[in-house]
């Protein structure tokens, strides 16, 4: 998950945490042109001047938890606004809390130490939470999702991790896929080692399967899933990775967390959060406890 990621136009990594990345044009990305005009997102909440705007670090480039979404404005002229599932949670979130919401876009790699400087209240960029993170941050969990591969149709299948020995995988670098792929590597016979490919976000580990540079993608299921819905010659694979917590990311000791925490268990009971999971095609990856 992303723990994903990222790092130079955007980064991705659920992870080690993996995470995206913005950087080929509107053609040359998976998800630019084809889920930009599918999906629909909601827009800011309005909130008292006297609010507090609760600010979220989120990397935009990974659909369909946070990406820029453009839209036609009269005849001429392209805007863009930031979409997704992420999106609309912390919105939701804000809205409940009675503030107004602001996202800073910065690449995912990047979010915790702007998270520790104070750039932002608080991190929602699909960020797996993971014991190594909580070293540095807290978490209030949101939902959970596994990690699968990602395949060309009519591909050799990958089952079980076997199945990649031998093979080339795309990954986005510091994401826990990376680190997973990695550590299953280790223990791989000789001369049938996995040719592990790290990029800077999800787009372009994605974008190097599409192109022939790799024989499978590793990573988020919802981002695979997305993926493969966007691009007919992609075809979802077997899941590694069981599901993973995915969390919103606080600074240690913050009273705010248990502001989110409340926050994030009204929106389970009044249906919020399954009015927007359902929106995004979510519902398997809510929290069940």
């Amino acid at each position: 998950m992303r723990t994903r990621r990222r790092d130079t136009n955007r980064a991705t990594g659920r992870r080690a945490t993996g995470r995206r990345a913005t950087g080929h044009s509107a053609t040359g990305r998976w998800a630019g042109g084809l889920l930009a005009l599918a999906m629909l997102a909601g827009g800011t909440v309005g909130c008292s001047s006297a609010a507090k705007t609760l600010t979220f670090c989120t990397d935009p480039t990974y659909p369909p938890a946070e990406f820029y979404q453009v839209q036609q404005v009269g005849t001429a002229s392209l805007k863009r606004q930031l979409a997704g599932a992420d999106i609309d949670i912390a919105t939701a979130v804000a809205k409940r809390l009675g503030r107004p919401v602001a996202f800073v876009d910065i690449p995912f790699d990047q979010t915790i130490p702007a998270l520790l400087g104070g750039k932002c209240d608080a991190i929602i960029s699909f960020m797996n939470d993971t014991p190594q993170r909580r070293r540095q941050v807290s978490f209030v969990d949101y939902l959970a999702a596994g990690q699968t591969i990602l395949l060309p149709k009519g591909a050799p299948p990958a089952s079980q991790v076997s199945d990649l020995y031998g093979r080339t995988v795309s990954v986005a670098k510091d994401t826990t896929e990376q680190e997973f792929l990695q550590a299953q590597d280790a223990h791989t016979p000789a001369g049938q080692s996995i040719k592990i490919l790290s990029y800077a976000t999800e787009d372009d580990a994605i974008y190097a399967l599409q192109h022939g540079k790799a024989s499978a993608y590793f990573g988020d299921a919802p981002i695979v899933a997305a993926a493969a819905n966007a691009d007919s010659s992609l075809a979802v694979g077997a899941q590694l990775v069981p599901p993973i917590p995915v969390g919103i990311a606080l600074r240690p000791g913050d009273p705010l967390r248990a502001q989110i925490a409340q926050a994030i268990k009204a929106m389970y009971q009044n249906g919020t959060m399954g009015s927007i999971l359902s929106k995004w095609h979510w519902a398997s990856y809510a929290l069940t406890r």
